[in-house]
């Protein structure tokens, strides 16, 4: 689930959902805004997706949260 292989798509793996993540935050957001601008979106992410691919993205460093607004790291 969270790597692509031959059953999963890489649209459907967390790294890729990650990597869509980093995309959509351009400027600090609260996790209830980045959800919603999934769902606005028109994709079909499980909230479950959402959550999991934000720890993966902040226990991996790409993302950082101050005072309740996560934002893209700038490593």
């Amino acid at each position: 689930m969270i790597m692509p292989n031959k059953h999963l798509r890489v649209e459907e793996s967390l790294l890729g959902r990650g990597a869509w993540l980093i995309g959509a935050i351009q400027s600090p957001m609260t996790p209830s805004q980045i959800w919603e601008s999934i769902r606005s979106s028109g994709s079909d992410w499980a909230y479950e997706e959402f959550v999991l691919a934000l720890v993966l993205l902040y226990a991996v460093g790409a993302l950082e949260m101050n005072s309740g607004l996560i934002t893209v790291s700038a490593q």
